[in-house]
């Protein structure tokens, strides 16, 4: 359990870590977007979600490769045989 429980905190600072840079990343990218008229609602409402999205994505993913950087660190085939050797049944 100790092990699983790490890799929860490693989730939940990623999560604390990143959050300011969601947040600078998303409003950078509102304050570019220039006024547009489209026909229909539902288009306008499309077009900016998409330009959001393709900027939340990129933090996303680098909050994800860091992540997984930081649990490949405790999922190593040692760190398995240890955790693996404290539930060993005698």
């Amino acid at each position: 359990m100790n092990h699983e429980r790490k890799h929860i905190s490693i989730y939940r600072d990623q999560l604390q870590t990143f959050l300011p840079l969601f947040e600078q990343q998303l409003n950078q990218t509102a304050k570019k977007l220039m006024p547009i008229v489209y026909k229909f609602p539902k288009a306008g409402n499309k077009y900016f979600s998409q330009k959001l999205n393709t900027e939340f994505k990129r933090v996303l993913k680098h909050m994800n490769d860091e992540t997984k950087r930081l649990h490949g660190r405790m999922d190593t085939p040692e760190s398995y045989r240890k955790e693996q050797a404290l539930c060993s049944i005698s």
